[in-house]
């Protein structure tokens, strides 16, 4: 027998092994676990996607882009494309609390897709692209923020097409590939308002391998069409919203940023909440976010090494530095790192080159020890992932408790008591205000949706001069308060207390003891019955201001 036909037997199973045929394991395994992660952690929908929800209604009912129906419009969100999504879904006749979690699933899929084309490209066999896959896949807060109704997936979607197309156009630049580049960056900005950053960032890195490459004369004069696009573009889009909204940044930005001794304090406030663990059920996702990001560098460095093109990797690596710095300033009270989020599937790009660590060997046998080797691999990557999804599933369990028994009922009793003109007071603006209806003031100290407090922080003179109808003050405990020190000195106004009368608390969590202590103008045409089917919320502990 000649070498030649001793060798063509072991060439069929590199061929699978490599294409899987008309059927791409790591692919299809990594939307299945994907699937059921999301299945496990549902339902979860924050009390910010209801703010989303809620321009998105009004602007599809003809209302504009605004927050309560009738006053200046104020720019309290920070997902355009998002809104314009949910109006769409609204306008079909959707309910978008059901349907968002749907949208939110399918962007996650795509970028499953996405990501897995990306990988290919650094692992050509199917063992090699399947743990980078599963780690993305199985990722507990990319999960838990797929099915929140919220623009993450989206966002992270569109930064993985921006690498996508940014690697071909260093690879082969041409108007069409300049084109999907520059309308990938334009909508990520549109997604979010650091979006803004990501073209610029992609284009100048793309402008430096293609310069260490010798073919940026080729490439010159597309690249500079695509860069004044975008700026034209985006000048167009910002000149258009300080027009509407009569202000530069949105209240999100100031009420966001960095609090108190600036930036230093915004970065000891998120570093706390990433790597300790405040409460018991919020666990610290910064470790798993650090771990991450050292196995991206490590892929960077060995592509590096290897004199295999990088320009992916480094764009992705690049994308994930800023964002993460922008992000750092800007105080994140949600699990799992929300910001953070969409930029793990950056992460996993230069991930997928650690397979070259391993003997190519290693990655073809179908059988036998190193078989189950691999096995024992992607078991650990599923089983570490099941541990994350299973502290995440507290958080999921108990914001959906408190929305069920607590801000649903309340709303539904301010929606069956109050016209919907009369003003609610409270400092969470997202599902309350949202099923009841009702214009909302914002009074949280880091005020989302009034630009009053959000550029001149809390007054209680100011909140008085606004009458409003019904005060919703969150508090800790439902017997005695503990409320926020700015809220304490309006709860001490004697005008307050001549103006308004306490009807009950609404218990919103059992295991910090928080509730809403409720408050309604006394020259309100309100039956007391009425007053008194204020519901409880969670547990039985619950005080009534109209016993006597």
């Amino acid at each position: 027998m000649s070498p030649a036909a001793r060798k063509k037997p072991a060439a069929a199973p590199r061929r699978a092994a490599r294409s899987g045929g008309s059927f791409p394991p790591a692919l299809v395994l990594a939307l299945l676990t994907f699937v059921v992660c999301c299945a496990c952690l549902a339902p979860y929908m924050p009390d910010d996607s209801f703010i989303s929800f809620r321009y998105a209604e009004h602007l599809a009912d003809g209302h504009g882009l605004a927050f309560n129906i009738g006053e200046r419009p104020v720019e309290a969100y920070s997902n355009l494309l998002w809104i314009l999504l949910c109006a769409l879904f609204y306008k079909a006749g959707m309910s978008l609390p059901q349907v968002t979690p749907y949208a939110g699933v399918l962007a996650g899929m795509a970028c499953v897709v996405v990501l897995w084309t990306l990988v290919r490209r650094r692992a050509p066999l199917w063992t090699q692209q399947l743990p980078p896959m599963l780690l993305f896949a199985g990722f507990g807060p990319f999960v838990l923020y797929a099915v929140s109704g919220m623009e993450t997936a989206l966002f992270a979607l569109l930064l993985l097409l921006v690498v996508r197309t940014g690697e071909d156009v260093i690879a082969h630049p041409g108007a069409k590939g300049m084109a999907a580049f520059t309308v990938a960056g334009f909508l990520a900005s549109l997604t979010r308002p650091e979006g803004v950053l990501v073209f610029p960032v992609a284009a100048a890195l793309a402008f430096w391998e293609l310069r260490a490459a010798d073919r940026l004369r080729a490439a010159r004069r597309t690249l500079g069409v695509a860069a004044a696009a975008f700026v034209v573009a985006t000048v167009a889009y910002h000149a258009w919203r300080v027009a509407y909204f009569g202000e530069w940044l949105p209240t999100p930005f100031l009420s966001k940023g960095a609090e108190g001794a600036g930036l230093l304090s915004g970065w000891r406030m998120n570093l706390s909440s990433y790597f300790i663990n405040w409460t018991y059920y919020y666990p610290p996702q910064g470790y798993a976010f650090v771990a991450l990001a050292l196995l991206g560098f490590a892929g960077l460095h060995a592509r590096v090494v290897s004199g295999e093109r990088a320009s992916g990797d480094r764009l992705a690596v690049a994308l994930a530095l800023v964002l993460g710095m922008v992000y750092a300033n800007f105080v994140d009270w949600m699990p799992a790192m929300r910001y953070h989020v969409a930029l793990a599937g950056l992460l996993i790009i230069p991930v997928a080159s650690l397979h070259a660590l391993l003997p190519a060997a290693a990655w073809t046998a179908a059988s036998g020890a190193r078989a189950g080797r691999f096995a024992a691999l992607v078991l650990v990557l599923l089983l570490g992932g099941a541990l994350g999804l299973t502290h995440l599933k507290m958080v999921t369990r108990k914001m959906t408790e408190s929305a069920d028994l607590c801000s649903r009922p309340l709303a539904t009793w301010l929606r069956g008591n109050f016209p919907p003109d009369a003003l609610l007071a409270i400092g969470d603006v997202g599902m309350v205000p949202y099923y009841s209806g009702l214009r909302t003031l914002d009074i949280h100290p880091q005020s989302l949706t009034d630009s009053y407090i959000a550029k001149r922080d809390f007054s209680a003179d100011y909140v008085m001069t606004r009458h409003p109808d019904v005060i919703a003050l969150p508090v800790r405990g439902v017997y005695s308060a503990r409320m926020d020190p700015l809220h304490f000195q309006m709860y001490k106004m004697e005008t307050f207390r001549l103006r308004y009368l306490f009807v009950g608390t609404v218990r919103q969590q059992w295991y910090e003891d928080r509730a809403y202590w409720i408050f309604v103008r006394r020259d309100l045409p309100v039956p007391v019955d009425r007053l008194k089917a204020l519901p409880a919320g969670i547990g039985k502990q619950h005080r009534s201001g109209l016993e006597s």
